[in-house]
């Protein structure tokens, strides 16, 4: 049971480091174009910038792994709106169940590493 711990320990550990790099890297996109832009790049744009339409998203393009990379930037900023969706938005049971889930599924490696942290450290 200590194995699994420390296994599922360490790779929420490792989540929550490539989470910590995302946010660094939305910093970085930040400072090197001064702030969000506001419409769309034009179409020989190659690269990930920040667009501010209601709220800041992150968006790249011209080149090969630019929707994992839009997906990767776009992870904390998600944690902070699917949140604050679920307790804000007024909505019915289906629509709130299925944030509730995607919410859940955001804060995984969060919950997972503070759980099993607890057990580990009741166990030693």
């Amino acid at each position: 049971m200590t194995k699994i711990l420390c296994l599922t320990r360490n790779v929420s550990r490792l989540l929550m480091l490539t989470m910590l790099a995302a946010i660094l890297t939305d910093i970085l996109i930040f400072a090197l174009n001064i702030g969000p832009e506001h419409g769309e790049k034009k179409n020989d744009f190659v690269g990930c910038y920040a667009n501010e339409f209601l709220l800041i998203d992150f968006y790249c393009r011209g080149f090969v792994l630019s929707e994992l990379i839009e997906n990767w930037l776009n992870w904390p900023l998600q944690l902070v709106y699917f949140s604050l969706q679920l307790i804000y938005r007024q909505s019915d049971f289906v629509t709130k169940l299925n944030t509730f889930i995607i919410t859940f599924i955001l804060w995984s490696p969060v919950i997972v590493f503070v759980i099993s942290w607890i057990f580990l450290r009741r166990r030693s």
